[in-house]
C-alpha cells in the first residue's frame, strides 16, 4: 500500500537537512581552502621582483576573497567561524590595499 503524502513529508524534510549540513561541512574547509589560496596569492605579491608578477597574483587573491565572501555569505556560518572567516578576510583585504597602493605609488 503507497504511503500518503503526509506520510512522506517527515522523511523529505530530514534528508533536506541532511543534505544542507553535508553541503555545509564541505563548503566550510572549501572556503578556508579559498582564504589560504588568497593569502598565498598575497604573499607571492609582496615577495615577487616583477611588478607584473606581483600585479598578477594581486588580482588572484582578489578573486579568491571574493569568492570567500559570496560563500562565506550564503552559508550561514556559526558565529564564531564567521568572526574567523571575516578577521582573516579582512586582514588579507588590508595586505592587499597597502600592497596595491605601494605598487601604484612606484
Amino acid at each position: 500500500m503507497p504511503a500518503k503524502d503526509s506520510e512522506k513529508s517527515p522523511d523529505l524534510f530530514t534528508r533536506g537537512f541532511e543534505a544542507r549540513d553535508q553541503t555545509q561541512e564541505t563548503a566550510v574547509p572549501s572556503v578556508r581552502a579559498e582564504l589560504e589560496l588568497a593569502a598565498t596569492f598575497v604573499s607571492v605579491a609582496e615577495a615577487a621582483s616583477n611588478s607584473q608578477t606581483a600585479l598578477r597574483n594581486i588580482q588572484n587573491a582578489w578573486r579568491a576573497l571574493k569568492t570567500v565572501r559570496e560563500f562565506a555569505g550564503k552559508l550561514g556560518l556559526e558565529s564564531a567561524e564567521r568572526q574567523l572567516v571575516l578577521d582573516a578576510h579582512g586582514a588579507l583585504c588590508l595586505r592587499l590595499a597597502h600592497l596595491q597602493a605601494r605598487l601604484l605609488g612606484d
